[in-house]
């Protein structure tokens, strides 16, 4: 009985003792925890898609495109086109859909030459999903467009992630 008392009393004093030891004061990085840490990476894009409807109307025109990207592979992406029929600046958003699935997503804006029907123009990213959730940086972009409303584009810039 003094052997099961004593035992007794040591699993508690072992016990409360460790449950009042003080927290790590210092939380694990990234790197510790073997995550990746962010960086920066140049980012190219190439592709080309068709804008349907009048980009110029109230709440622009919806656009679908496809293309090549590293960091993205064989991407679809959607959004809106709106372009200020007084200024011709250019305005929107998209979602770029990588080739797993992740998810990039981007405002843009810029200027719009309808007498050569090209634009230049500026991606800022936005986040999105998977590996893109917490991505920014910013891409510089000229669009090509033709009357009928397909166009196509290239890019390069940063992408942080």
């Amino acid at each position: 009985m003094k052997y099961l008392t004593s035992l007794l009393f040591s699993l508690l004093f072992v016990t409360a003792t460790t449950a009042m030891a003080p927290a790590p004061s210092v939380a694990p990085t990234a790197a510790v925890a073997g995550l990746p840490t962010a960086c920066s990476l140049p980012i190219k894009i190439r592709g080309a898609g068709v804008v349907t409807g009048d980009p110029t109307l109230p709440g622009g025109a919806p656009f679908v495109a496809r293309g090549t990207a590293n960091h993205l592979g064989h991407w679809t992406n959607s959004g809106v086109l709106a372009i200020d029929p007084v200024t011709l600046a250019a305005t929107g958003d998209a979602t770029f859909r990588a080739a797993n699935g992740d998810e990039l997503d981007a405002t843009f804006d810029g200027s719009f030459d309808p007498l050569t029907g090209t634009a230049t123009a500026t991606f800022h990213w936005n986040g999105g999903t998977g590996r893109f959730a917490n991505a920014s940086g910013d891409a510089d972009f000229v669009v090509v467009q033709d009357p009928s409303g397909s166009f196509s584009f290239v890019a390069a810039g940063t992408l942080n992630l």
